[in-house]
């Protein structure tokens, strides 16, 4: 990630755990599970909060977003695809609606796999896309899979570039009916 992007990722995670009203010097990483906090329902990975554990990854929840693409990769379309899918399961199981500052918050968490994962593209968003196999590993091992071919980007990971790929995100999750 270019410097600007990494900072500014760190800083808006660690304000939304109270800094700086917290004066504290450090943090736990538990404390990233706080509920409509930093952790919001309707999660490509985790269950709701009235499902159980909003920590561990859901592999079955993995499997749906996976699933979500016909292809070998995911790009913003899938994922578009995936947060419709999410945010409609979230609220049959009787979670509340997102709010749209969560659902802007759950695109810009999405948008971290093709950024991070994004092969090919340039410009053309939707043409940047990121291997299943790879994605798999990541969010499931939360470890970057080497042994799947992973190298890390080339170039710096830039705030513009995510801003492309959220508003890619966006537009696919609001063709497919988001709310």
């Amino acid at each position: 990630m270019s410097p600007d992007l990494a900072s500014k990722t760190t800083n808006a995670m660690v304000a939304k755990l109270g800094s700086p009203v917290n004066e504290s010097t450090a943090f736990n990483l538990d404390e990233f599970a706080a509920h409509d906090a930093t952790e919001h329902d309707a999660s490509l990975t985790r269950l709701d909060k009235t499902q159980g554990s909003v920590i561990d990854v859901d592999p079955g929840l993995v499997h749906l977003l996976l699933a979500d693409s016909q292809e070998s990769w995911l790009n913003t379309k899938s994922i578009g695809r995936s947060r419709v899918r999410r945010e409609n399961e979230s609220i049959a199981i009787g979670s509340p609606v997102l709010s749209s500052a969560f659902t802007s918050f759950a695109q810009l968490e999405a948008s971290f796999i093709v950024l991070i994962f994004g092969l090919s593209g340039g410009d053309a968003i939707d043409e940047r896309w990121a291997p299943k196999e790879q994605v798999k590993e990541w969010l499931n091992e939360e470890r970057f899979p080497i042994d799947k071919g992973y190298n890390r980007s080339e170039v710096a990971l830039t705030i513009d570039l995510q801003k492309s790929i959220i508003s890619g995100i966006n537009q696919s999750y609001q063709e497919l009916g988001g709310k």
